[in-house]
């Protein structure tokens, strides 16, 4: 017997993943799976940056100065600003301080940002640990016959 197709599959919650959960159960899957970003969880400060720290957008040196001081920009101070490129003006700021300013005032362009960040997030746990898929909830296929034509394409 073939071993079972480790999914990691980005979801909500929900009936969504209920049904997923129903579908795949005793078959030649197994489903994990991983909370998306919620758009609003974006708004404050702290939960922005605990989302792109688990994105690994933020920089080894920031996010350990953010951490500590409970995300708040002026904890930067004194931290050498690296691994940037662009303008002078670019080169003065930290990373972290620039994001949070650009993505602070986004309002229908929030869910585009949170499901960047849930992919992200996704992406870096399927290569850590090794899964063999990752899917949205809302994905659609026929179980029957989808689990050799991803054995397939995994050996590949």
């Amino acid at each position: 017997m073939a071993p079972k197709i480790r999914l990691l599959i980005i979801s909500q919650g929900g009936s969504r993943q209920d049904t997923l959960q129903r579908l795949l159960e005793g078959e030649d899957f197994e489903p994990t799976f991983q909370p998306g970003v919620p758009s609003r969880g974006l708004r404050s400060r702290a939960s922005f940056f605990g989302y792109a720290i688990k994105a690994g957008l933020i920089p080894e040196a920031e996010r350990a100065a953010l951490e500590a001081s409970g995300y708040a920009l002026d904890s930067l101070q004194g931290i050498p600003i690296t691994d940037r490129r662009g303008s002078p003006q670019d080169l003065s700021v930290h990373y972290s301080v620039e994001l949070w300013r650009k993505c602070k005032s986004l309002s229908r362009e929030r869910n585009v940002l949170a499901c960047f960040l849930a992919h992200l997030i996704a992406m870096k746990r399927f290569v850590e640990d090794g899964y063999d898929l990752i899917l949205e909830d809302n994905v659609r296929f026929c179980v029957g016959t989808s689990a050799e034509r991803i054995r397939r394409a995994v050996q590949e």
